[in-house]
């Protein structure tokens, strides 16, 4: 099974798995996570999409800490030893052996009931440490009495102490999916002081704040998604109506043929964006676009890329937009055919409780400014969404966005 199927599995509700109390208002996954009953194997990648997709106006999603962690084996009533593959003589990343380790744990946790607290396998876990090893993941566990390192906390002992050993992509079968959740407003385990909060200046008569699902996040945690709407979230609150000089430093990071397009004027959306993506990503990112002035060079980069999400697979809840994925519009004149490459573009901060609204946020908005609210996604101008990460499109919608735009043609 690969990473994108098991995203897929987990957010269509098809993933096994029980909450169960870790302390007031913390909930943490009782065992990792099962797709057709096996321990999946994941990337740094995956549970990050999971958690974007779990979250929700009474829960706040994320990946755990080795706080947490080392909470989680405390409070296990089966503390199963870890069942170690030697890479020199299997493949630790195939499907055979991931159901193979997947067997032996599960028979050595047993008939235990979904709702004891295992503590088993390795876990992606978040940490500020990430800002000194971009490009990387931290990872921590495999907890056992003869393991040579102890952990954060010096009461036991393990055999994956905090390490960045990892690009965000490298799975194996020790890397397990286990995520923590919270209630809105409650700290989340940590050794260390907490991320800054980029909303936390929001004003009090916004929207529902999206502190709740970005106030964990750094600039090297979370998806690039996530990363992308804390830096929007943040540059909307520094400069609410950009002037000249900082729209001219948005489409400085717009290309087109393979160099700088270098305009310094314009509408602005897509190299708002585009400058957002430019400014978080970090090595070992996969980009849904390249950095573009022109909206329509945005979808078709997706497109081409198989990140674009039409609105048909979003209104048929076959897929649904995550915190960071963009938002795309129609602003075609049909009575003007030269007018038929114009897009707009903002970024999504959630959705509804009932799926059928998200709230955004984009810039060259109403008067040219950083605009912040809520759309229905039965909008007739809304053409789809750019997913951060996203899985394959179709050959059709791929040949359908292939554009050529003349030199001035940005926005």
């Amino acid at each position: 099974m690969n990473q994108a199927d098991i995203v897929a599995a987990l957010t269509a509700g098809q993933g096994e798995f029980t909450w169960v109390s870790l302390a007031p208002d913390i909930e943490v996954m009782a065992w990792p996570a099962r797709i057709a009953g096996v321990l999946v194997g994941v990337s740094a990648r995956t549970p990050s999409a999971c958690a974007a997709a779990l979250s929700s106006d009474d829960w706040v999603v994320t990946l755990t800490t080795s706080m947490v962690e080392d909470m989680t084996y405390a409070s296990a009533a089966l503390r199963p030893e870890p069942v170690l593959f030697n890479p020199q003589k299997i493949d630790i990343a195939s499907d055979a052996g991931i159901t193979d380790h997947s067997q032996k744990l599960l028979a050595l946790i047993g008939a235990t009931s979904d709702r004891t607290l295992v503590a088993c396998g390795k876990s992606w876990v978040q940490t500020n440490q990430l800002l000194q090893h971009p490009g990387r993941a931290a990872n921590y566990g495999l907890f056992s009495i003869g393991a040579p390192y102890p952990s954060e906390n010096g009461k036991y002992t393990l055999w994956q102490p905090l390490s960045f050993a990892h690009n965000q992509d490298h799975f194996d079968y020790s890397q397990l999916l286990r995520l923590v959740r919270r209630k809105p407003g409650t700290a989340l385990p940590s050794y260390e002081a907490p991320a800054p909060d980029a909303t936390a200046a929001m004003p009090a008569d916004a929207s529902p704040a999206p502190a709740d699902t970005q106030a964990s996040l750094s600039v090297a945690q979370g998806t690039l998604g996530e990363r992308c709407l804390t830096w929007c979230l943040t540059e909307a609150l520094a400069h609410p109506h950009p002037d000249a000089a900082r729209i001219a430093w948005y489409h400085a990071v717009a290309m087109r043929d393979g160099k700088p397009l270098g305009i310094k004027a314009g509408n602005y959306c897509a190299s708002a964006q585009s400058r957002s993506m430019v400014e978080c990503l970090l090595r070992g990112d996969v980009k849904p676009h390249e950095p573009r002035a022109a909206v329509v060079e945005l979808q078709s980069d997706a497109v081409s890329r198989g990140f674009w999400h039409s609105t048909a697979e979003v209104r048929s809840n076959k897929w649904l937009p995550r915190p960071g994925d963009l938002a795309i519009y129609d602003r075609t004149n049909s009575a003007d055919p030269s007018t038929s490459w114009q897009r707009h573009v903002n970024r999504v901060i959630r959705l509804s409780a009932d799926n059928t609204q998200y709230e955004h946020l984009g810039a060259n908005e109403l008067g040219g400014a950083w605009g912040r609210e809520w759309s229905h996604l039965s909008n007739a101008k809304l053409l789809g969404f750019i997913a951060y990460p996203g899985v394959p499109s179709t050959e059709v919608e791929r040949a359908s966005c292939g554009v050529v735009l003349a030199e001035g043609a940005v926005g």
